[in-house]
């Protein structure tokens, strides 16, 4: 594309994009690489997404990145625009199930031919519950940004996702072992509306808040092998952990190994801690049952020291700039470290130049702080 007369384009699709800063960080970028490229921000209403996506194919924009709301339907757009057939075959009405008499038609057909009859409705209709082409295995499409492939097709990226299981290996790299569990202080409602782009960063046993104990993530357990017994079965969180006592005194590690479900000690080994911001910077937030606000101190308080803290920003909401809000012996990852490292893997991606995250990272707060 740098050989087009046409300025070669980026943009920002989002709703609403005021306040968004990455079309302003990614054009300061551009500017220090040299880069003749431009940057826009498209505001578009969610019933103009596939007309928008159409719409920067055509005029051959280099890549886009997506902003909330829009992640998820992108995703589905594209995938659908790039499989019509398909698309166009899910949309049609279920044919009705077969007849007694279509069914015998078939069976003396097959008869005369040799072939074994086939007497599934499979052979005569599809499932009104699985569209035609999609695996029910699959999670729902997600991205956040699109990116050029070789042939010149969209390709969906998950560029944050991507960040947090590159800081997540980097941080257990400097303390020289895996994280086994990882705790997300929210319910799985918001665990749900949060995790999508990051469930490959989580390791096997992770844990939600309930009204009363920590329960597992289900889909981290319902794996080949798991036990039918252990699938969403909530984990009473430990008196002594309530009680923000001695959360060692009594336990174990015959104890531990005995239980494979009990809830893991946080002084016993380093957790992966992730924090969601469920209201934007300056406003209170709702009131929590005591007994997750217990279970939450004692962790915080308790914490290994090698754990690591990951502070998620709720969808839509400008980025807390989170400055001293974590204790200085606990490693720590914001919401703005992720949007860094995002920015960066897709200008990367885009450009085929490496990003100085720094100055990527100044530019974030300027906008934030104007």
């Amino acid at each position: 594309m740098d050989d087009s007369p046409v300025q070669t384009a980026l943009c920002v699709i989002g709703h609403p994009i005021a306040g968004n800063p990455s079309q302003f960080c990614i054009s300061r970028i551009l500017q220090s690489l040299g880069m003749d490229w431009q940057c826009l921000s498209f505001d578009v209403p969610p019933q103009s997404l596939a007309t928008a996506i159409a719409g920067i194919d055509v005029l051959h924009f280099a890549g886009a990145l997506i902003a909330p709301p829009h992640q998820s339907a992108v995703a589905k757009i594209v995938r659908d625009q790039q499989k019509p057939a398909v698309a166009a075959s899910a949309a049609l009405p279920c044919p009705p199930l077969p007849s007694p008499a279509l069914l015998q038609a078939a069976a003396d057909s097959a008869d005369d031919t040799g072939a074994s009859p086939d007497h599934s409705v499979a052979a005569f209709a599809t499932d009104p519950a699985q569209p035609i082409g999609q695996d029910p295995a699959q999670p729902a499409p997600w991205c956040d940004a699109l990116a050029r492939n070789a042939e010149g097709k969209w390709e969906l990226c998950n560029f944050i996702g991507d960040t947090l299981g590159q800081l997540i290996s980097e941080h257990e790299q400097r303390i020289g072992t895996h994280f086994s569990t990882c705790v997300f202080l929210g319910d799985q409602t918001t665990f749900q509306s949060l995790m999508t782009p990051f469930l490959q960063c989580l390791p096997e046993s992770t844990y939600c808040l309930g009204a009363t104990a920590l329960e597992p993530w289900p889909n981290r357990l319902q794996r080949p092998g798991a036990e039918d017994s252990n699938v969403a079965k909530p984990v009473a969180a430990p008196e002594n952990t309530i009680a923000n006592e001695d959360p060692t005194s009594g336990l174990t590690d015959a104890d531990e190994s005995a239980d494979p479900t009990s809830v893991p000690d946080p002084l016993h080994a380093p957790l992966l801690l992730i924090r969601p911001q469920t209201t934007a910077p300056g406003k209170k937030s709702g009131s929590k049952p005591a007994a997750n606000q217990s279970i939450i101190e004692s962790l915080l308080e308790d914490l290994h020291p090698q754990s690591l803290v990951v502070y998620l920003a709720p969808p839509g909401v400008p980025w807390p700039i989170l400055r001293g809000q974590a204790d200085s012996t606990t490693a720590r990852i914001n919401p703005i470290d992720l949007e860094v490292g995002r920015i960066a893997s897709a200008l990367h991606r885009w450009t085929g130049h490496n990003v100085d995250r720094d100055a990527l990272a100044e530019a974030i707060e300027e906008y934030l702080e104007i």
